[in-house]
């Protein structure tokens, strides 16, 4: 799923004559767990977020970290518009908007 996203941006750089934004992952692992087989780092370009917290909810914190290339890591804050998409990429695969502070409701109730 992740692949056909990254291939409709490369074919939309190409199309505007530009190269496509450098991104990658960062995977903080956990050095105090002892059986690091179980978090093995992802050897496809698809990936999942699993989150694991008390009563199964997501983690109040959560560290977000972009690393374009040739250029230092940038963190990101939970309200950053890029957030969620990238921590719930289920639900945004195609990158879209997520929750933010300038986001205005549209009225859609009916009359």
């Amino acid at each position: 799923m992740m692949h056909e996203v990254e291939y409709e941006e490369i074919d939309r750089a190409k199309k505007e004559r530009r190269a496509p934004p450098p991104l990658r992952m960062i995977l903080d692992i956990n050095r105090g767990i002892h059986d690091q087989r179980l978090y093995n780092l992802p050897t496809a370009n698809e990936f999942a977020t699993v989150f694991v917290g008390e009563n199964s909810e997501v983690p109040i914190y959560r560290y977000i970290a972009i690393h374009p290339r040739g250029q230092d890591p940038q963190t990101i804050s939970i309200l950053h518009l890029h957030c969620d998409p990238m921590t719930y990429s289920l639900l945004f695969p195609r990158g879209d908007k997520g929750w933010y502070s300038e986001l205005e409701k549209i009225d859609q109730s009916r009359k």
